[in-house]
């Protein structure tokens, strides 16, 4: 069995119990069955490792998105990281997501990603235009920051791109 990890945190770089977790959760499952499964996990960083059963392969994309704004930084290179790990993902017969709030369940796959991806291929177009939207909106709260500090009565202007990046999604 192929038991795929994806997580933001990994040794070395742990900084919450989530990725106590994390480390202790793979090495139990590594130690499974007389370790016949194979264990394999995507995380932020620079791992690059092997041992026995396990495969530890770190994300840090060279690739920057860019921002207008250095404090949504972060949020741009999580999803470039996201979609590197997505990319690499193989055949799994386990999934387990950790260390994404909105994320933290196991699920199980009975086949591989890439034929469904194959099948699919809206939620990539989708996600170009979801990256597209979120630039814009970006843009616009940045502009917002702006005329509230510089031109007060011009703030109408970015407030209505605003409502509408959020009412029709343009």
């Amino acid at each position: 069995m192929i038991i795929a990890i994806i997580t933001n945190e990994y040794p070395p770089y742990i900084y919450g119990g989530a990725g106590v977790h994390i480390e202790y959760l793979t090495r139990e499952l590594a130690n499974l069955e007389k370790k016949e499964h194979t264990i394999r996990v995507l995380c932020f960083g620079d791992q690059n490792e092997q041992s026995d059963n396990t495969i530890v392969n770190g994300v840090e994309p060279d690739f920057k998105f860019p921002s207008q704004d250095l404090r949504h930084q972060k949020l741009f290179n999580t999803l470039v990281k996201d979609l590197v790990i997505a990319g690499s993902l193989q055949a799994a017969d386990i999934l387990h997501f950790s260390s994404y709030a909105p994320r933290s369940m196991s699920l199980s796959v009975s086949s591989t990603w890439r034929p469904w991806l194959a099948q699919h291929q809206w939620w990539l177009q989708r996600w170009e235009e979801f990256l597209r939207w979120l630039f814009m909106l970006e843009k616009a709260i940045y502009e917002l920051g702006y005329e509230l500090n510089n031109r007060p009565d011009w703030v109408k202007i970015p407030l209505k791109g605003i409502q509408q990046l959020v009412l029709t999604g343009r």
